[in-house]
């Protein structure tokens, strides 16, 4: 029980945010998450300390992730086509957010670049 109280966040929502067409652009390929974009930087505060369950849920399934060495984790949603379309791990300057997670799994980061995580 105590486990599930601390992995607990409130849920996510974001005004404006068209989550289906977000989650049915996987890797940002057809041209349907960089409408999305002005809307997740206008809200990135909100995105803070909320869970992974909640993310996913809400934004849906993340384009890859990283693991770092202390239990913690980046994941990476593209918004624009590029070289990441062919393969999601080739190197790209497309338009990205990246989540950078704590080690109990809730969004300590939110970074948006040109680039995934590689780039950072």
């Amino acid at each position: 029980m105590l486990l599930q109280a601390c992995s607990y966040s409130k849920p996510l929502e974001i005004k404006g945010f068209d989550s289906e067409a977000f989650k049915g652009d996987r890797g940002g390929c057809e041209g349907k998450r960089i409408k999305q974009l002005q809307i997740l930087k206008d809200n990135k505060d909100q995105i803070l300390s909320i869970s992974e369950n909640e993310i996913v849920k809400t934004i849906g399934r993340y384009d890859y992730q990283l693991l770092d060495k202390k239990s913690e984790k980046y994941v990476v949603y593209f918004f624009e086509r590029g070289p990441q379309c062919q393969n999601i791990r080739n190197t790209t300057t497309s338009e990205a957010m990246i989540l950078h997670f704590n080690s109990i799994g809730l969004v300590k980061e939110v970074i948006f670049q040109k680039g995934g995580a590689d780039s950072m």
